[in-house]
């Protein structure tokens, strides 16, 4: 089986972050409650993508594909 999808990015960009720190401290925790958590790396020491807002790493870029697969119609 094979099932073809059409990625197209969101108009706005996802902005929404926590640091690491705030994950490994609990500090995060009510925050995160009954949301989908991915960990991601998000720094300078990452391959870099262009896109329409300009170039973003690869992590924050993967995560815009799947928010745009989870929002497809």
């Amino acid at each position: 089986m094979q099932i073809n999808i059409v990625v197209k990015l969101s108009a706005t960009q996802l902005e929404k972050s926590l640091s690491f720190d705030a994950l490994l401290d609990g500090s995060a925790k009510q925050e995160l409650s009954g949301k989908i958590v991915i960990l991601a790396y998000d720094g300078p020491h990452i391959d870099k993508y262009e896109t329409v807002w300009g170039a973003m790493g690869a992590h924050r870029y993967f995560v815009n594909i799947l928010r745009s697969i989870y929002d497809a119609p």
